[in-house]
Formats: C-alpha cells, sequence, structure tokens
C-alpha cells in the first residue's frame, strides 16, 4: 500500500507540493476546503495530507509554512483503512 500512497505526494507528477514543517521540508497534498454551516456562513478547513511514514514526528502546535504562510497543526489524523496516510488539520497563525 505504500508504493501506491508514494505517488499521491510525488511532487514531479505535480499533484503534491514540499511544504516545510518544524523546519523540515514534506511532500503531500495542501487543501482548502470550504463548508457552509449553519445559517450560511461558510467555514475553511486547510488540511495537509501526506504519508504516515514521512509524517511520523507531526504533532499538534507544530508551523507548518506553504509559500511563505504560516499554519499551526491543530490535529494530526490517522486515515483510513491503514493509516498509511496521515492528515494534519491546520490553522492560519
Amino acid at each position: 500500500m505504500l508504493d501506491d500512497c508514494a505517488l499521491y505526494v510525488d511532487t514531479s507528477l505535480g499533484f503534491a507540493e514540499t511544504v516545510t514543517l518544524a523546519g523540515v521540508s514534506k511532500n503531500g497534498l495542501f487543501d482548502t476546503s470550504t463548508e457552509i454551516l449553519a445559517d450560511g456562513v461558510l467555514s475553511t478547513a486547510p488540511t495537509f495530507t501526506g504519508q504516515a511514514s514521512d509524517l511520523s514526528s507531526a504533532a499538534a502546535g507544530q508551523t507548518l509554512v506553504r509559500s511563505a504562510v504560516s499554519y499551526k497543526v491543530r490535529q494530526v489524523v490517522a486515515l483510513p483503512p491503514d493509516g498509511a496516510m496521515v492528515q494534519l488539520v491546520l490553522a492560519r497563525a
């Protein structure tokens, strides 16, 4: 499964990008989804998804920098079904 996951975080394919997490370069997918909450309020939730083996030291409170914009890691979530991928839930710092 990890070999399949490696395709998602390969920056040469054009989907993934390199960010800095706690001063170390990491490859993965950055996404900012927007949800409509009650009464039409919009909420954005930036996330960064990468291989668990590459993000094994990720922890809440660390700083992730993408294109000179800083984000704080709010939560580290192992993704189903096997936790081979990890999603970092972020908040703009």
